[in-house]
């Protein structure tokens, strides 16, 4: 957990970094079609997921200031 909350705190787009996690951990192809992959999978999302991504997203950085 502590090298992704040093990946998130480092990139330019934290929330999109931790989407990546949570869709590379169900990814099952080869490494050069992950980018599109992802992309392919992020605009598949309804918005309920989003929102409940984000929302785990949030509780965690919330979590880390107290």
């Amino acid at each position: 957990m502590e090298d992704y909350l040093k990946r998130f705190k480092e990139a330019k787009h934290p929330f999109e970094e931790y989407l990546k996690v949570i869709h590379a951990k169900d990814y099952h192809g080869v490494d050069d079609d992950m980018p599109d992959a992802f992309l392919e999978w992020i605009t598949e999302l309804d918005p309920e997921e989003f929102i409940s991504h984000a929302n785990v997203f949030s509780k965690m950085l919330l979590d880390l200031i107290k």
